[in-house]
């Protein structure tokens, strides 16, 4: 969890100290035109952060879908409730709890595995200490439904200049990304149907497909 402490108390400055305008909103963008429209659909938005997904998840799903956002960093759920708040949202559930512990989440939030069409993790899987429980709901919540498991998270940069390299390996460090992570190649282990794109040189990565069910014929 210790990657995750640095977030503890930043969540009203987050949205203009992480970058996000100028490097990750695009992949985030990517990201979310990959999963596609899905009208009433159930996601789940693990590490929800701020709620930077927030809008685009709501543009997938409709209003009759329902956002189920979790994480574990009590400021940043603040700033979450507070952009639902401002927006009138009422089909997002915001609930605490981490990667490491989703199902008991997930069971708090009222939420039958089996109800779920979407995980969506963005930027938030290498951060945790121990990906594995993560991994294990994912499966979990497979064995009662084929849903699909949308990623993106931070790589090393292979394609860049010395300069970006170094930038984007220091705001890596500075956000508590384990290098040693690469949950994309988790997800490919798992999908028959993934897709892994890299963005900014490498730096991000994002991986998206089915998980769990039987495979379309």
């Amino acid at each position: 969890m210790a990657g995750l402490r640095r977030y503890r108390y930043i969540g009203r400055v987050y949205d203009a100290v992480s970058m996000e305008r100028f490097l990750y909103a695009a992949p985030r963008r990517r990201l979310l035109s990959l999963i596609g429209a899905m009208p009433e659909a159930t996601i789940v938005d693990v590490g929800c952060g701020t709620g930077l997904n927030f809008a685009g998840l709501r543009q997938l799903a409709g209003p009759a879908g329902r956002i189920v956002a979790i994480d574990a960093s009590s400021s940043m759920l603040a700033a979450a409730h507070r952009r639902v708040d401002r927006a009138g949202w009422t089909n997002i559930t915001i609930i605490q709890g981490d990667a490491e512990n989703l199902l008991p989440a997930l069971q708090r939030a009222d939420l039958l595995l089996g109800d779920i069409d979407v995980i969506i993790a963005t930027f938030v899987i290498s951060i945790v200490g121990d990906d594995a429980s993560f991994w294990d709901a994912v499966d979990n919540v497979g064995r009662h439904r084929r849903s699909l498991i949308a990623l993106a998270d931070l790589g090393p940069p292979t394609s860049t200049g010395w300069l970006r390299r170094i930038v984007v390996s220091a705001l890596a460090a500075l956000g508590g990304s384990r290098r040693s992570c690469q949950p994309w190649k988790e997800l490919a282990a798992r999908s028959h149907d993934v897709i892994v794109e890299a963005h900014l040189g490498g730096h991000v990565r994002l991986a998206v497909g089915h998980c769990g069910g039987p495979a379309p014929g």
